[in-house]
């Protein structure tokens, strides 16, 4: 190796590169980088403005704190035990490293901390850690901590409220408390703790955009209540198996700016949303409840996945059957099926969506036991129809029929232009739908058909993944058999 080549060039770029580069790095991997050199020891203090705490970033030996069930339950208390000293000798090692190497307007914009305690008492270096980033300007606060008390869940009265009252005395002169001034945090989420009133620090929360609520004790109605009156500037809203809620009610003037609603909460018995006039988009998952929209007129968008103990069906028909009526201006619907949709399940005289120009069937089916067929009298119900989904769910089962039931008669869709469908197989089932489609769709331009499955998040966000592997060896070659020639000369098809 020559000389030329044994220069370090990286090391010779100056601070506000390595800072870059540095902040590309997850935290541990960039607090790995002081033992490089001289040049790059504590950078990383200087560059990191995203911290995360976490089992991953913290954590170096996880084996060494082992608590599954094949180890001894007096081995496994003091695993655990271990592993929450640890975890928080280690964080406070960071911030302080952090304060001591930066100047007092240091500033960051992310504090994530996502960790299972072994005990109640630690909660309360939870305060400090969030005033140090309060002070610091977050824009970002994630906090997911659950208090384990030896590999059981936690009671109710171990429940925390976090930030508790007690970080108000939290003293400025000691380097990391909050004082008066207005808060930059931007975005706040919660997870496995008791809701705080946030009205008690209306200067820190006033300004927040972003509430994810995650596996809380909301205390009562009243209480979430007070929450969102104290956070007029609210846009984006997630209330997810939550508890200690039965009644959510979003009336004017209550969040004058939201405009995406997300609510997955089973106990919830009725949703009230009253002159919400920003409302774009609104997505439940949950049983059959009381649904009460009123001058909503911005939302456009909605997802809904309806449980009901009985029959799968009836969550579908409740849905294709309320909204009609209750949000008439609708363009874009996300409908979620259950598994247990049943195989004789074909909804008729709905009643018509008037403006809805884009419809999303997720696990619209198991195509080793039924047809798609429902899906044709669902497009009577939508006139206006120029885009359609249908995500199928992978069964892993051989077909059992390799025949094609009878065509349902001719009825022309005249504004349908794309339709995609996931999670294709290659059985001779799944291509019924597509075949009356070809044969209907009279303004169709392009049908896509993809095996791999693909999966709703939430906000617009799909995830996938890999096809069924009997794809590749037939089901591509059985589908482009049956359905290439019915496609018309002016319908480009493609199948991956």
């Amino acid at each position: 190796m020559d000389q030329e080549s044994q220069v370090d060039r990286i090391s010779h770029l100056p601070d506000g590169i390595l800072g870059t580069i540095i902040s590309l790095l997850t935290m541990r991997e960039a607090v790995r980088t002081s033992v490089l050199s001289t040049r790059w020891r504590n950078l990383w203090t200087k560059s990191l403005t995203n911290l995360v705490f976490d089992d991953d970033n913290v954590l170096l030996l996880k084996r060494e704190y082992s608590d599954g069930f094949d180890v001894p339950y007096s081995q496994r208390k003091g695993n655990l035990w271990r592993k929450t000293t640890d975890f928080v000798t280690s964080v406070n090692q960071c911030l302080l490293m952090l304060k001591l190497n930066n100047h007092p307007n240091y500033k960051i914009k992310k504090l994530k901390i996502h960790f299972f305690f072994n005990s109640k008492k630690y909660c309360s270096r939870l305060d400090y850690w969030f005033a140090f980033a309060i002070a610091r300007g977050a824009e970002e606060l994630d906090h997911s901590v659950l208090v384990i008390k030896y590999c059981r869940s936690p009671d109710e009265d171990e429940l925390s409220a976090f930030p508790s009252e007690d970080v108000l005395l939290i003293s400025p002169a000691a380097g990391h408390g909050i004082s008066a001034r207005e808060s930059s945090l931007k975005c706040l989420r919660l997870g496995h703790n008791r809701l705080p009133d946030l009205r008690t620090y209306d200067f820190i929360f006033k300004g927040l955009k972003t509430l994810d609520l995650d596996n809380l004790d909301m205390v009562s109605d009243e209480h979430l209540h007070n929450v969102l009156y104290s956070c007029s500037f609210l846009e984006w809203l997630s209330i997810r198996d939550c508890y200690n809620l039965s009644n959510l009610s979003i009336e004017y003037p209550f969040c004058p700016h939201l405009r995406y609603l997300n609510i997955n909460c089973r106990r919830l018995r009725v949703i009230e949303v009253n002159g919400v006039f920003s409302l774009e988009k609104f997505e439940y998952s949950g049983t059959i409840i009381s649904f009460k929209f009123s001058n909503v007129p911005k939302l456009k968008t909605v997802f809904t996945r309806i449980f009901h103990s009985r029959k799968d069906g009836l969550g579908i028909i409740w849905s294709l059957t309320e909204l009609p009526t209750m949000v008439p201006q609708l363009e874009t619907l996300l409908l979620g099926c259950t598994r247990f949709l049943e195989a004789e399940f074909n909804p008729e005289n709905l009643p018509t969506f008037v403006n809805l120009k884009h419809l999303t069937v997720l696990e619209s089916g198991s195509v080793y036991k039924r047809s798609l067929m429902w899906i044709v009298n669902l497009l009577k119900a939508c006139p206006l129809l120029e885009r359609l989904e249908l995500h199928q769910r992978i069964d892993n089962y051989k077909e059992v029929s390799e025949e094609v039931n009878h065509r349902p008669p001719k009825c022309p869709h005249e504004n349908l232009k794309e339709v995609l469908v996931s999670g294709a197989c290659g059985y001779v089932r799944e291509t019924e739908i597509e075949i009356y489609l070809l044969n209907n769709a009279v303004e169709l331009k392009k049908l896509t058909i993809d095996p791999r499955p693909r999966v709703y998040s939430g906000d617009g966000t799909w995830g996938s993944s890999e096809a069924i592997a009997s794809w590749a060896t037939e089901g591509r070659d059985r589908v482009s058999q049956l359905i290439l020639g019915e496609a018309g000369p002016n319908v480009e098809v493609f199948i991956l």
